[in-house]
């Protein structure tokens, strides 16, 4: 991720990492520690297998909150103590594959809404890349509301507790109270599993998300139709 960032990214848009226990190996990142609540909050339910994401015996993502707790940790951090009129939440695994500008980023982003995210259809969106308004007047109350949850254990009164879905919750509550509108990334691929290279994103971003990694780019059965980008040519 940092390579291809380091490589195709506009040098004027910096890049904070949040690391555990290593130093990345790479002059790009600007390397940010992860907030106390965090530390906390982990301690807490070191026990509650729940947590965990263990059920009945069966693991299920869909409730390790403390495994998600950790990006929510960096975006809230960074949400609150870095200076940027936007700022872009990517996953670890986003790849990019083609020149990435501060025009293009803004084209993503229309004025006006408080965040630009995947949207997908009778889901929680994908949360692998999003865009927050930091200038935006319900910038704090929102990111406030969303570290609460986790500060307090009422995070775990919601029916899936893994980051999407929570954020998903957050935004909605504040879309419904007339704080936030919202701007889908999605495209027309609003109802695909993989949004993120479907709709706009893929022009130059790839995300390879669960066994992707190991392949080391998105199969082209991913595509809901054929992208004409060289990236994508050449995985035809």
């Amino acid at each position: 991720m940092v390579e291809t960032f380091d490589k195709f990214w506009s040098a004027d848009v910096p890049l904070y990492l949040y690391a555990e226990q290593f130093v990345p190996d790479h002059g790009r990142p600007v390397v940010r520690g992860l907030p106390a609540w965090l530390s906390e909050f982990k301690a807490r339910h070191a026990e509650n297998r729940r947590a965990h994401g263990l059920v009945d015996g069966t693991y299920d993502y869909r409730q390790d909150c403390v495994r998600f707790a950790h990006k929510v940790a960096a975006v809230t951090e960074a949400a609150f103590g870095l200076e940027a009129d936007v700022l872009i939440w990517a996953d670890a695994d986003i790849v990019t594959h083609a020149t990435v500008t501060t025009d293009w980023l803004t084209t993503l982003f229309p004025a006006g809404p408080y965040i630009a995210w995947l949207e997908r259809d009778r889901h929680y969106p994908e949360c692998g890349f999003y865009m927050l308004r930091c200038t935006h007047p319900a910038h704090r109350e929102v990111m406030t509301r969303w570290r609460k949850l986790y500060e307090t254990d009422a995070v775990f009164g919601l029916p899936q507790t893994h980051d999407s879905y929570v954020l998903q919750q957050i935004i909605l509550e504040a879309e419904r109270e007339g704080l936030i509108t919202t701007h889908s990334l999605s495209g027309e691929a609003r109802q695909h599993r993989h949004p993120s290279i479907n709709g706009p994103l893929g022009t130059r971003l790839d995300h390879l998300k669960g066994p992707r990694k190991e392949q080391g780019r998105s199969p082209r059965t991913d595509l809901m139709t054929p992208r004409l980008e060289e990236y994508w040519c050449e995985n035809r």
